[in-house]
């Protein structure tokens, strides 16, 4: 492709313009993964769940993490990098549905392993 990136409706989207794009996704995908962490304290108190548990909900990012780097790190290199990147911002954005709807640990956890 030369360093272009094509959209559906036959416009084209540049190198600097494609990079721009992937940085914004990529800052908006941090910080979407740490923004509710500032929250789980006022959950722990509304809930009534214990501080081990508050521990698990922060522990089970890294495990999510680590296991999705360990099977679908090379994903991309397969199914190339748009489809995996497309996906990612979506499961992204149902794990931060998820955290909006949240009743309970069962809720925080689901979301924070999907981060």
């Amino acid at each position: 492709m030369n360093g272009v990136s094509h959209f559906h409706n036959g416009r084209r989207l540049g190198r600097r313009a494609s990079f721009v794009l992937l940085v914004y996704a990529n800052v908006l995908m941090m910080a979407t993964a740490s923004a509710p962490s500032p929250i789980y304290p006022l959950y722990r108190e509304r809930w009534g769940f214990s501080v081990t548990m508050l521990t698990v909900i922060f522990a089970v990012y890294v495990a999510g993490l680590l296991g999705a780097l360990l099977t679908v790190g090379s994903l991309s290199d397969h199914l190339g990098r748009r489809p995996v990147l497309v996906t990612a911002l979506l499961v992204a954005a149902a794990s931060t549905a998820i955290f909006w709807a949240a009743d309970g640990v069962g809720s925080l956890l689901i979301a924070r392993v999907s981060r």
